[in-house]
């Protein structure tokens, strides 16, 4: 695994954890993204950020094992949350060892994904202050 440091691409992306599962919205693309299981315990590392010499140990330390693809699994999640713009490379001088929220079991690893929606696209876009008209607040002509 290339060791690449990673963070949040703040302030263009907010998120949520609520019973070990992450909701993110990209406040660039509209588009809101599920990140379960091991994609929240992820998310958590990029929010709070060491360096990712230290990730393969915190997530050993949390699950079962990890099998020998979890490296690659984890850098295709990275790449995933790259290319929609939820993260961005920076250089980590953390090299704090963190303890998993317990808001979730962890027993298997299992692959790190985002599930993606893009159906509220058009209203987590409408910026209700700027798009504001004479004739009232934003809305959606239809055709």
């Amino acid at each position: 695994m290339s060791e690449v440091d990673y963070v949040l691409n703040k302030p263009f992306v907010v998120s949520e954890r609520l019973d070990g599962e992450v909701i993110a919205i990209s406040n660039q693309s509209g588009k809101y993204f599920s990140l379960g299981n091991t994609a929240a315990d992820i998310w958590f590392l990029l929010q709070n950020p060491t360096s990712r010499k230290n990730w393969l140990t915190i997530l050993n330390s949390n699950y079962e094992s990890l099998p020998e693809s979890a490296e690659k699994e984890i850098q295709s999640f990275l790449s995933q949350l790259l290319e929609e713009g939820l993260i961005r490379a920076e250089v980590i001088s953390s090299s704090d060892v963190f303890v998993l929220p317990s808001d979730s079991v962890r027993r298997k690893w299992i692959k790190p994904e985002a599930i993606i929606f893009d159906d509220l696209q058009d209203l987590l876009l409408v910026d209700p202050i700027h798009d504001t008209t004479e004739a009232g607040w934003p809305f959606k002509e239809n055709g």
